[in-house]
């Protein structure tokens, strides 16, 4: 219900009676996140002109810097097709960061915090949804089932079977002991729990980045002093101290090998001019050494005869006439008859070669390329996106 009441404000959904009206942009950000086969910098941006400083903020608030200290060429890194190489949590903050970024008047979000860690959702929330985030100027309409979020929401929608039974403030709604103070009652004391074990899990994790799944944000009212912090390295150190042109050549060739890196897929080399000699020996080679040479002597042979037909009536038309007549006329009328009988024969000969191996080959490749296709690394499938299989 909570989704469907998200679709039908996008007007994705049949209105049985009344109007729906949506002032100003609108920025939507699913559940399922949908990630481009592009860089990083790429989905976030989504092909708008990149603000370095409001790009940078929205990275940190999202709490993506971490990943991108991780990855092999930071935002320039390759994801693959629908995100292979990005765990569920990165994937919904590259999707929340995308919507961010754009700068709409209207975000519909639904339910983005529940694929991230707990203490990854509260430095989200309170760095981009809450009332002093990124978008506190913006209107928020945000699913979630987390209570920790609601007291700092202005409106509470309760949805009871897919329908709205109570709407009002977390104050009020907590007062009218109606469905969702039951529930506040029922579920409070387990979700502080769960609150208090996360709270000493961030700072027990915050400094050795223990957690496995996603890696805790840094804050940003306290960034690294002196080159001391996460992610410091004396490599790093030296590479930032050191000044001339051998530390300039050093940063171009690391900013070169990270870029390769982080390259996931390489982009088809389309070949220009003459098809190569090679090319039709192998579709010879498909379509079977004998079977061509077949075609091949019917082809010399309708040719040949064709020739020799034309040779033969420029012969017939030198001959005299006497009396009239030309005296070899039945001679020459039933060579030239079977030449051209033998040019019948030799083309429909070429034809039915030319079917029988066109088959041949392409049955022939289409097996090899399945057999190949489906014996492939799954490195592979994440390499390769699904469009260029089929276009193959």
């Amino acid at each position: 219900g909570k989704s469907s009441l998200l679709s039908a404000l996008l007007g994705e959904m049949d209105k049985m009676e009344g109007s729906v009206a949506v002032k100003g942009s609108v920025a939507y950000v699913p559940q399922q996140a949908w990630i481009q086969n592009a860089t990083l910098k790429n989905n976030i941006i989504f092909g708008q002109k990149r603000k370095e400083s409001w790009y940078q903020r929205v990275v940190e608030a999202c709490a993506l810097q971490q990943d991108l200290d991780i990855l092999p060429a930071g935002d320039e890194t390759e994801i693959g097709e629908k995100g292979v190489n990005l765990s569920g949590g990165q994937k919904q903050r590259v999707s929340l960061a995308r919507a961010v970024y754009c700068d709409r008047s209207v975000y519909l979000l639904d339910d983005p915090l529940s694929a991230v860690d707990a203490h990854v959702g509260k430095h989200i929330f309170d760095q981009v949804i809450g009332p002093q985030g990124l978008l506190k100027d913006k209107t928020r309409i945000l699913v979630t089932h987390g209570l920790s979020y609601l007291p700092q929401a202005d409106l509470v929608l309760v949805m009871v079977d897919g329908e709205i039974t109570e709407i009002g403030s977390y104050l009020q709604l907590k007062e009218e002991e109606g469905a969702f103070a039951e529930f506040l009652r029922t579920y409070a004391s387990s979700e502080q729990t769960d609150g208090s074990g996360s709270s000493v899990s961030f700072k027990l994790t915050s400094p050795v980045f223990m957690t496995n799944q996603e890696p805790v944000p840094n804050s940003p009212s306290k960034p690294m002093e002196n080159g001391v912090g996460p992610g410091f390295t004396g490599s790093q150190s030296a590479s930032n101290n050191s000044k001339g042109p051998a530390s300039e050549l050093n940063k171009e060739e690391k900013k070169s090998k990270s870029a390769e890196a982080g390259k996931l897929t390489d982009a088809d080399k389309a070949s220009t001019g003459r098809v190569k000699l090679s090319v039709f020996c192998s579709y010879l080679k498909a379509i079977g050494v004998l079977l061509s040479a077949i075609s091949l002597l019917f082809f010399l042979s309708h040719n040949l005869l064709s020739m020799f037909a034309n040779y033969w009536l420029s012969l017939w038309t030198d001959d005299p006439v006497v009396n009239g007549t030309q005296p070899d006329r039945l001679m020459r009328l039933g060579v030239y008859g079977g030449l051209g009988v033998s040019q019948g024969v030799a083309v429909f000969g070429y034809s039915l070669s030319v079917s029988i191996g066109g088959i041949l080959a392409s049955r022939f490749l289409h097996q090899s390329m399945l057999f190949d296709v489906l014996r492939s690394p799954m490195s592979f499938f994440e390499r390769t996106p699904s469009g260029n299989l089929l276009n193959r």
